[in-house]
C-alpha cells in the first residue's frame, strides 16, 4: 500500500482570483507560466500608482527648481516673439 501525501498551496492571480486559490504543488511551475503567484504583494503595480509616481516626482522637481522652470518658460516665450517679429 502506498500513501501519496499531495502538497497545497495557495496561488493568486490579478484577474481569475485576486483572493486566492488552493492547487497541489505539482501544478506550480505551469501556474507561474500562466501568470499565478505565491504572494498578492507580487502582483504587477498598476497604471495609477504609476501615475501617482510620475505626478509626485514631476510637481517635487517642479517646487524645487521654480525658478529654472520659469526662466526656461520666459526664455521660450521670448526666443517665440522675437520669431513672429521677423
Amino acid at each position: 500500500m502506498c500513501i501519496v501525501y499531495f502538497r497545497l498551496v495557495s496561488m493568486y492571480h490579478e484577474i481569475e482570483a485576486p483572493k486566492g486559490k488552493i492547487f497541489s504543488a505539482s501544478e506550480v511551475p505551469t501556474l507561474e507560466r500562466q501568470g499565478w503567484v505565491d504572494t498578492p504583494t507580487k502582483f504587477g503595480v498598476g497604471f495609477r500608482s504609476k501615475s501617482r509616481k510620475i505626478i509626485t516626482k514631476v510637481s517635487g522637481f517642479l517646487v524645487l527648481e521654480y525658478k529654472w522652470v520659469i526662466g526656461i518658460l520666459l526664455t521660450i516665450i521670448a526666443l517665440y516673439l522675437a520669431y513672429l517679429k521677423l
